[in-house]
């Protein structure tokens, strides 16, 4: 898996982390409305020209408690997950 940090488009917002993995690319940021009472992080996968958006919750992977072992091995599932079923 290969990522790099992207800046956020403005001041307020949360960067992003894209990359790529199993054959997909990958954006990961925190996400959430002002309704939602904590942030979550919103991975958005594309395998060619198909998307899929899923929140990611659980241990370790919510903010601000995050363990980037975790993390990847969730980023990794999902992209396998995605690529295999298309």
């Amino acid at each position: 898996m290969a990522g790099e940090f992207v800046p956020p488009a403005r001041e307020p917002d949360f960067a992003a982390v894209q990359g790529r993995a199993k054959g997909c690319t990958f954006v990961l940021r925190v996400a959430g409305s002002g309704r939602e009472r904590d942030p979550v992080l919103e991975l958005t996968v594309r395998h060619f020209t198909a998307n899929h958006t899923v929140r990611l919750d659980g241990p370790g992977c919510t903010v601000p408690d995050l363990d980037p072992a975790v993390l990847r091995a969730a980023i990794e599932k999902v992209c396998d997950s995605f690529a295999t079923g298309q």
